[in-house]
């Protein structure tokens, strides 16, 4: 869920090595193609009115950054991002919300074929108390700085996971002050 309160344009960036064409529906009638075998690209979306929206991605991408260019640049996207609702039936394999200040919730469950969580939450300040227990975690290989800059997290949900492939886990450390 993405909230444009101010005059923000959405971007992230996906990666689709796929033969298949994916679909960015960015919630306000608005659609966008991802061409099968395109490696990590922008996509930003304006627009035209101030509200709440749903963006769905369709189609078998394997990778998604948010926020990537607006952390780098200073974007005003990396205040939009409210909450990702479900990671759907892509064969995701990496992602990250780096520096989405106001995400505060995100699915109870992570699909088995993720291997990256390479700086996923850092900076990710809203997040308070996230139901990480169900996540599968077998084929994760990276958790460098996961939580880095989560100030406010309290818990993450008692999670016992199984990390036999886990190689990398610098700044994975949860440290908060509350």
């Amino acid at each position: 869920i993405y909230n444009n309160y101010g005059n923000y344009a959405f971007s992230l960036a996906l990666n689709n090595n796929s033969n298949s064409t994916c679909i960015i529906e960015w919630g306000d009638g608005a659609v966008e193609y991802v061409p099968a075998n395109q490696p990590y690209k922008k996509y930003t979306h304006v627009y035209t009115s101030l509200s709440e929206y749903i963006v769905t991605i369709k189609g078998p991408f394997d990778g998604i950054y948010f926020n990537v260019w607006a952390v780098l640049s200073g974007d005003s996207s990396m205040y939009a991002l409210r909450k990702i609702l479900s990671w759907g039936t892509a064969p995701i394999r990496a992602f990250s919300c780096a520096g989405s200040r106001n995400l505060n919730s995100v699915p109870s469950n992570l699909p088995s074929r993720v291997t990256s969580l390479y700086q996923a939450f850092s900076g990710c300040i809203s997040l308070y108390d996230i139901n990480l227990y169900w996540w599968d975690m077998t084929s994760i290989t990276t958790t460098y700085y996961m939580f880095s800059g989560c100030g406010n997290l309290r818990t993450i949900g008692s999670p016992t996971w199984n990390t036999p492939s886990l190689v990398d886990t610098q700044g994975m450390s949860i440290v908060t002050g509350k």
